[in-house]
């Protein structure tokens, strides 16, 4: 399969995994606030580079993920499980909770989201696809407000992906679902999820996105943050939302 973001490129897109799990995207490179820095006692004048992606790719379900673990990127199986792609270590993320099959009360999960600081400060960029020329990259302006993304849907407006498996696709933001969703994002590994945003594909014959997108941004022809990937059910593609899932985690977009 090949590599959609070269290896000397950092942007969304790129390969990324937990140093035991298997390969997403990145969905967006991030600063960090200072409430958040102060939280991870990390100190406030040094300059980072982090990014962030979803909670089951960087923390994956099944690994007992934890503080500072080491992230690789390009990740397995797009390269081989070696220390060299060690570039960033995790500094936070959301637990996934899965269903108590039968034994407890069902657990619902609100966010998905994860974020590493780098062990260096690698050239970074926001740099996606633009959708009017995709050979060209275009920086990311911005992301869009709950207010925005009712008025995507209402219009039908269409939205982009650039992801770690698919590469650009096109789709259409169909829906905020307020029903409970159940998503294997993780192999053999369902959770429940409420809140998602629901995109389609142009293209009945193809999906928006497939497994190893998980972490890829969706963003619209504005070049706008609109939502991270969690997962996929056919030709139906779930997201939670950029801006909400930045704000959980105390980020802004670089």
């Amino acid at each position: 399969m090949p590599i959609h973001v070269p290896l000397d490129q950092w942007r969304p897109g790129r390969s990324v995994a937990h140093r035991c799990g298997m390969a997403g995207s990145i969905g967006a490179f991030v600063e960090l606030s200072r409430k958040t820095r102060e939280a991870l006692e990390l100190p406030l004048d040094v300059p980072l580079r982090a990014f962030a992606s979803v909670s089951h790719v960087l923390a994956p379900p099944g690994v007992n993920a934890d503080k500072d673990d080491y992230i690789l990127s390009p990740g397995p199986p797009d390269v081989p499980r070696v220390a060299i792609y060690r570039c960033a270590k995790l500094k936070n993320f959301t637990e996934l909770t899965p269903p108590g099959g039968g034994k407890g009360p069902t657990i619902i999960n609100d966010h998905d989201i994860a974020f590493a600081v780098m062990n260096d400060l690698k050239q970074v960029s926001n740099h996606i696809p633009n959708p009017e020329n995709t050979k060209q990259l275009v920086t990311l302006d911005g992301i869009h407000s709950d207010e925005e993304i009712k008025k995507i849907v209402a219009d039908s407006a269409p939205v982009f992906m650039f992801g770690r498996k698919t590469g650009f696709s096109k789709g259409k933001l169909i829906d905020i679902s307020r029903a409970t969703i159940s998503l294997e994002v993780y192999p053999n590994y369902p959770f429940y999820f409420r809140g998602c945003l629901v995109v389609k594909s142009n293209d009945p014959k193809m999906q928006f996105s497939v497994r190893g997108d998980s972490g890829a941004l969706v963003y619209s022809r504005q070049r706008k943050a609109v939502g991270f990937v969690i997962g996929a059910n056919g030709c139906i593609t779930y997201l939670y939302s950029a801006k909400s899932s930045l704000d959980y985690m105390g980020l802004n977009l670089l």
